[in-house]
């Protein structure tokens, strides 16, 4: 748990250092092996599945459809669909 907050506090303190200065001050050979590195990673997955989603709700597609699509839930879709502005 140390070293995670640790690695947290580095990332962020240090966002213009370069993903090879990290590692050589984490002492890590790939800093892509991190938990920190690893939750942005899935938190940009998510946000680029809400975006296809948010694609597919404006050209009309079913819910089912893009549940399929995406791989997120039907209550997400359905928040999704109600952040949409209406036409």
């Amino acid at each position: 748990m140390v070293i995670q907050f640790i690695e947290t506090v580095i990332l962020y303190q240090f966002p213009h250092w370069s993903r090879k200065e990290i590692e050589k001050m984490l002492q890590v050979t790939d800093i892509r092996q991190t938990r920190v590195y690893q939750e942005a990673l899935e938190e940009g997955r998510e946000e680029g599945r809400e975006e296809v989603a948010m694609n597919l709700l404006k050209i009309d597609r079913p819910i089912k459809e893009i549940v399929a699509v995406t791989g997120l839930t039907l209550a997400q879709i359905r928040k999704l669909k109600k952040k949409q502005p209406s036409v």
